[in-house]
This record gives structure tokens, sequence and C-alpha cells, in this order.
């Protein structure tokens, strides 16, 4: 599983450089529900509103 998550991170990195994994996540969110608060589209993403702010 550690192997498939280092893959899965430098393929990220190759595709997507200017976005981090939880930056991707809490847009996606917003795109789908753009009136959300950012505490509920914190915890959708599977963060906290203090790692987004």
């Amino acid at each position: 599983m550690r192997l498939i998550l280092q893959d899965h991170s430098t393929r990220w990195a190759a595709q997507i450089p200017e976005l981090t994994k939880t930056q991707y996540a809490v847009l996606k969110v917003i795109q789908e529900q753009p009136s959300i608060e950012q505490n509920r589209a914190a915890a959708l993403a599977g963060t906290d509103r203090s790692t987004i702010a």
C-alpha cells in the first residue's frame, strides 16, 4: 500500500503540480456546492477548516 501511495503522489505531482490533493478536494466540493460554508466544505473534503484557511 505504501508503494501505491508513493506512486500516486508522484503521478499527482507530475499531472497537477500547482495543487495539493487537499486543495483539489476542496475545490471539487465547492464546484459541486458553490454556496457551501467553509467548515462544511472542509469536512466533505476530509480536512479541517484551519488547514484550508
